[in-house]
């Protein structure tokens, strides 16, 4: 195989980390339609005294919804929050024999058999390794410098892909360079 290396440096944002990393958030706008959508039908409940009980049940329902992700563990607003590595630029990358992370104070490598669960959210694959963060590569960039094959050749070899969105796009690039 052609040797290859390819680095980048982010900072995420919260929301762009939660939206990236989140696994029911695919796109903003129709999430926040639905919730306008809801709050508009449980103001219109609120009106009447024979649905009242149940705009009063939603509009909790709704509100619970907003807090819980801030509040529970293992979310990826609580993630990033509690992270002391997210919150700084970090430098991602991949070559043939693997792929890493640096940062202020923290830099971790892991070949390509230790990748997991991988899946491609907007312009984002991320690869999962064990015992390190994971790692985000733009799949734009990727293209640009011509070694997104490369990559999603060592990516399909020793990763599962998480859902069928990446198994989907996979096959597409696929059958796209073929």
């Amino acid at each position: 195989m052609e040797s290859f290396v390819f680095e980048h440096a982010h900072r995420f944002t919260e929301q762009e980390y939660v939206g990236v990393t989140t696994v029911f958030s695919r796109k903003p706008r129709p999430r926040v339609t639905r919730m306008a959508i809801l709050l508009v039908i449980a103001g219109l409940l609120l009106l009447s005294r024979y649905t009242f009980v149940l705009g009063i049940l939603i509009l909790l329902v709704y509100l619970v919804g907003r807090w819980l992700p801030h509040t529970l563990a293992g979310t990826a607003t609580r993630q990033f929050r509690e992270s002391k590595l997210l919150k700084n630029e970090l430098t991602y990358g991949a070559s043939e024999r693997g792929v890493w992370v640096r940062g202020p104070d923290f830099s971790g490598w892991a070949a390509w058999h230790l990748l997991g669960h991988w899946r491609i959210r907007g312009d984002w694959l991320m690869l999962p390794c064990s015992g390190m963060p994971t790692v985000f590569l733009p799949v734009s960039e990727l293209q640009a410098e011509g070694v997104f094959e490369r990559v999603m050749e060592r990516v399909r070899a020793n990763g599962i892909a998480y859902d069928g969105e990446a198994e989907e796009f996979s096959r597409s690039t696929a059958h796209a360079a073929a």
